[in-house]
C-alpha cells in the first residue's frame, strides 16, 4: 500500500519532480529519508491481513545447432570475457598505450560506465571458481550517491558470474520500440527477423533461443527525456553456470535514424581493432560472433552484441546450504529450544477460535554481526578465512504460536507454519482468515519473523539506500532468517510436549477457566500433517524456504513472486524507497543498473533461483516440493507477470487451467493436478497494463483477497490433505468482488 495520505500517482510525480533537483541540501535529502522512514513503518503492514501485525526454453536452433569452434567457446563459457592482463600492461605500441583508459568502465555502450549489462568487462578468470570467473567491478565505475561516495562492490566481487535474476540494459536514446516484443505480445522474440536476439550457449557451443520482451524503463529525468534505459528480460528463468549472448540489430530513433555501433564495439565487430588495450578482447569476441552465427545472425548487422555468464549454484546456494546443514545439526534432531514469555487465553465469547495465544523466543545458531548503517544497524554474515559462514554464538528468535479451542482437550492437530508479509512480523499469524482455518482444519498455527526482511529491519534498509554499497545487508541477514525458519518448524514438532508443559506452566486459574481446561495442558500433533504457507512476502520467500526444507514438501504460496528487480518496479510497496532512492542517486542509468546490480546479491534468497530447485533438480539430502502458487489479478504489490515466468519456465509449476488469458507458449494444465500448480483469482481489476508502473485503479488493490476467499482455503487444505490441485471454481475463472 502507497504512503497513507499519497496517492501512487502524487508519489510518482514526486519522483519525477526530485529526478531534476540533484542540487539537494543533505539537510533536505535526510529530511526526505526521515518522510520515507514513517511511510515505511506505516507500509509494513501492508501485506498483512485485518490489521495484524512445454519449456519454450527448450526451441533449440535448428538451422545451426552447434557453433563453430565448440571446444573454444566451452573452455571461454563467459563469451568475451578478458584477462586481467589485458588492463594491466602500460607497454608502448606504435605510438599507443596498452593500458586500458577506462579501467573501471565498458566502452561497448557510451551510454554509461557500465553499460552494456551484465558487462563481461568485469569478468576476470579465476580457475578456482566453478565457472572459471569471478566478478571484478571497480569502485571508479561504480554509482556515487549525493555525498559523492560510490557504491563499494566488495561483495559483489565474491560472486562468480552475474546471478539469474538479470535483465539486459543497453543505452539507445530515443529508440523507436514499435513493434518490439512486449510482455503481452512477446511473440515476435523468436522471429528469425528479431531486432534483439538472446541466446543461451551450452558447453558443447550449441545454442537455443531464449523468449524475452523488451521495455523501456519508465524512469525519466525531466532534464533528459531520451535517456531511458532499454531492458531485454528473459521470459523463462535463466539457469545457473551458463553462458548468454545478446546482440542489437535494425533498432531505430524515433526519427527513423539507425543506430551506430559505439567506435569500440565497431573495432571487435568488424576486426579493426587499432586500440592495444582492446585487442585481447578479440578473441572472446569472437566466440559471441560465432554463436551469433548459428543463431542466423551477421556480425556485420549487429549495432551492439556482447555476452557473460551467470552464477553458479556454489554461489548462489552454498551458504546458505551450509548454514542450514551446519546450524541444524547443531541444533540437533530436537531442534531449538523454546522460552515462553506470554500466554493469552480467550473465551469462547471473546474468540470462538482461539483459546491461547503464545509468543516467545527460540534459541538457534548466530551467523551474523552488526555493521553500522548509517544511525541504524544492519547485519553481515561472520565468515571464515576461506569465506564460509561460520556460527558466532547463538540468537533468541521471537516465535507466535495459536493454538484452537479444538486441541485443549488433547485431540492430535496438524501443523500450519505462515510466513508474514512485507516488513512485518510473525504476529501478522493472528489475521482472522488464518484463525478460522486452524480450527476448521484442526491445526496449531506457528510462525516467526522473516529476519533480514522483518518490522525490525525497517529502519536499517532505509538508511542502505543511502549508501548501496550496505545491500547485502538483505541477502546476508536473510540467510539467518532461512535458517530460523527452518529450525523454528522443526522444534515445533519435536519439542511439542516440552512446548505444552512450559504453556501450561503460564495458565492460571482464571486462564484456565476461560479456556474450559481442567488438567495439564496436553497438545499432540501429527507430525506428517505439517505445511507452509505465507502471503505476499510470506509466499515470495516462501518459495525459497520450501525449497530448502528437508521436512515440509508441500506449500501454498499467496500473491507470490520472484526476480525482485523485476517486480519492485511494478510494486506500490517500492514507491517510498524509489523515492528515497531517487534522491540519493541522481542518474536514470544509475538507478537502473543499481537494481540490476542489487539482483546478483538478491539471487542467493529470491525464489528466482530457487524454483529450479523445488522438484526438478533438488538439493542434496532434499526431498521434491510441490507448491501452489495463488495470485490476483491486478495486483498492486506483487506482479503476476513474475509468476507467469515462473511457468513459463519447464520448472514443474503448471499453468492451471481457467487463468483468465491465454498466455503466449505456456499451455494450461487441466484439474486435477499433483504437483505445482499456478492459480489466479480475479476480483473485478483489469490486468495490468504493461511496462515498470504499479498497477492502479478504482476497485482498490486485490492482494490481500484471495487468502479470505474461502474456495481459496478449499484448495489448500485439499492439497494439504492429498497433494492434489482441484479445480477451486467449478470450470470458470475464479471470480469474485
Amino acid at each position: 500500500m502507497p504512503i497513507r495520505g499519497l496517492t501512487s500517482h502524487r508519489v510518482l510525480t514526486s519522483h519525477r519532480v526530485l529526478a531534476s533537483r540533484s542540487t539537494l541540501s543533505l539537510r533536505v535529502r535526510y529530511a526526505v529519508g526521515g518522510a520515507v522512514l514513517c511511510g515505511l513503518w506505516l507500509i509494513s503492514g501492508g501485506c498483512s491481513d485485518d490489521g495484524q501485525t512445454g519449456d519454450s526454453s527448450d526451441t533449440t536452433v535448428t538451422d545451426a545447432a552447434t557453433v563453430t569452434d565448440a571446444a573454444t567457446l566451452a573452455d571461454a563459457s563467459a563469451g568475451d570475457v578478458q584477462p586481467d592482463a589485458a588492463s594491466g600492461d602500460s607497454a608502448a605500441l606504435d605510438g599507443h598505450t596498452n593500458a586500458d583508459p577506462t579501467p573501471a568502465c565498458d566502452p561497448l555502450d557510451e551510454g554509461h560506465c557500465l553499460l552494456p549489462y551484465p558487462s563481461s568487462k568485469f569478468l576476470k578468470v579465476d580457475t578456482a571458481s566453478p565457472t572459471g570467473f569471478r566478478l571484478a567491478l571497480q569502485q571508479a565505475g561504480m554509482p556515487a550517491n549525493a555525498a559523492g561516495v560510490r557504491v563499494d562492490p566488495a561483495a559483489w566481487n565474491r560472486m562468480d558470474g552475474y546471478g539469474v535474476g538479470w535483465a539486459a540494459i543497453a543505452s539507445f536514446p530515443d529508440v523507436d520500440t514499435t513493434g518490439l516484443p512486449s510482455e503481452t505480445t512477446p511473440a515476435g522474440c523468436l522471429a528469425a527477423d528479431a531486432n534483439v536476439v538472446l541466446l543461451e550457449v551450452a558447453k558443447d557451443g550449441s545454442v537455443t533461443r531464449i523468449p524475452y520482451f523488451v521495455e523501456l524503463d519508465d524512469d525519466v529525468d525531466i532534464d533528459k527525456p531520451t535517456q531511458r534505459a532499454l531492458m531485454v528480460r528473459p521470459l523463462v528463468i535463466p539457469r545457473e553456470a551458463t553462458r548468454y549472448v545478446i546482440a542489437f540489430r535494425g533498432l531505430k530513433t524515433k526519427d527513423g535514424a539507425a543506430f551506430l555501433p559505439s567506435p569500440a564495439f565497431k573495432q571487435l565487430r568488424d576486426k579493426t581493432v587499432t586500440d592495444p588495450w582492446l585487442a585481447p578482447r578479440q578473441a572472446n569476441f569472437e566466440a559471441v560472433f560465432a554463436a551469433l552465427k548459428a543463431a542466423g545472425v551477421q556480425r556485420e548487422s549487429t549495432q551492439l552484441a556482447w555476452g557473460w555468464v551467470t552464477s553458479s549454484h556454489e554461489a548462489l546456494h552454498g551458504d546458505i546450504l551450509h548454514m542450514r546443514d551446519e546450524g541444524l545439526q547443531i541444533l540437533g534432531p530436537k531442534g531449538p529450544v523454546f522460552t515462553v514469555l506470554k500466554v493469552m487465553a480467550s473465551t469462547a465469547k471473546q474468540d470462538p477460535r482461539i483459546a491461547l495465544s503464545v509468543e516467545g523466543t527460540f534459541r538457534v545458531p548466530n551467523y551474523v554481526t552488526p555493521v553500522q548503517i548509517g544511525d541504524d544497524t544492519g547485519y553481515r554474515l561472520v565468515r571464515d578465512t576461506t569465506g564460509t559462514p561460520k556460527q558466532d554464538g547463538w540468537r533468541d528468535a521471537n516465535f507466535w504460536l495459536l493454538i484452537p479451542r479444538s486441541a485443549i482437550s488433547g485431540e492430535v492437530h496438524g501443523l500450519i507454519q505462515y510466513g508474514h508479509g512485507l516488513l512485518g512480523t510473525g504476529g501478522q499469524l493472528g489475521a482472522g482468515h488464518t484463525r478460522q482455518l486452524l480450527l476448521d482444519d484442526k491445526r496449531l498455527g506457528f510462525s516467526a519473523n522473516w529476519t533480514g526482511m522483518s518490522h525490525d529491519e525497517i529502519g536499517a534498509i532505509s538508511q542502505m539506500v543511502f549508501d548501496f554499497k550496505h545491500f547485502a545487508i538483505i541477502n546476508e541477514h536473510l540467510h539467518q532468517g532461512m535458517l530460523e525458519q527452518l529450525a523454528v518448524a522443526r522444534g515445533v514438532r519435536e519439542r511439542m510436549t516440552e512446548l505444552s508443559a512450559a504453556i501450561d506452566s503460564k495458565l492460571d486459574a482464571a486462564a484456565r477457566a476461560k479456556i474450559g481446561l481442567t488438567g495439564a495442558l496436553k497438545l499432540k500433533i501429527d507430525p506428517k500433517r505439517q505445511h507452509y504457507t505465507g502471503d505476499s512476502q510470506g509466499g515470495i520467500y516462501g518459495a525459497t524456504y520450501v525449497a530448502l526444507s528437508q521436512e515440509v514438501t508441500r506449500a501454498v504460496l499467496g500473491v507470490p513472486g520472484q526476480n525482485y528487480s523485476l517486480l519492485l518496479r511494478r510494486s506500490t510497496d517500492f514507491v517510498p524507497f524509489f523515492l528515497l532512492m531517487r534522491s540519493q542517486y541522481t542518474g536514470v542509468m544509475d538507478r537502473a543498473v543499481m537494481l540490476q546490480i542489487g539482483q546478483i546479491l538478491w539471487d542467493q534468497v529470491d525464489p528466482i533461483s530457487y524454483y529450479r530447485h523445488m522438484s526438478e533438480a533438488p538439493f542434496a539430502n532434499t526431498p521434491s516440493h510441490h507448491v501452489i502458487l495463488a495470485q490476483a489479478k491486478g495486483d498492486w504489490q506483487v506482479a503476476p507477470l513474475t509468476n507467469e515466468i515462473t511457468a513459463r519456465s519447464g520448472l514443474g509449476v503448471k499453468l492451471m487451467a481457467h487463468y483468465g488469458r491465454p498466455l503466449w507458449n505456456v499451455p494450461p494444465q487441466p484439474y486435477p493436478h499433483i504437483g505445482s500448480g499456478l492459480v489466479s483469482w480475479d476480483y473485478g481489476n483489469a490486468w495490468a497494463a504493461p511496462g515498470p508502473n504499479p498497477p492502479h485503479d478504482n476497485l482498490g488493490d486485490p492482494h490481500g483477497k484471495p487468502r479470505k476467499d474461502p474456495r481459496f482455503i478449499k484448495l489448500m487444505l485439499h492439497f494439504f490433505a492429498t497433494g492434489e490441485i482441484i479445480d477451486p471454481c467449478a470450470g470458470a475463472p475464479c471470480t469474485g468482488k
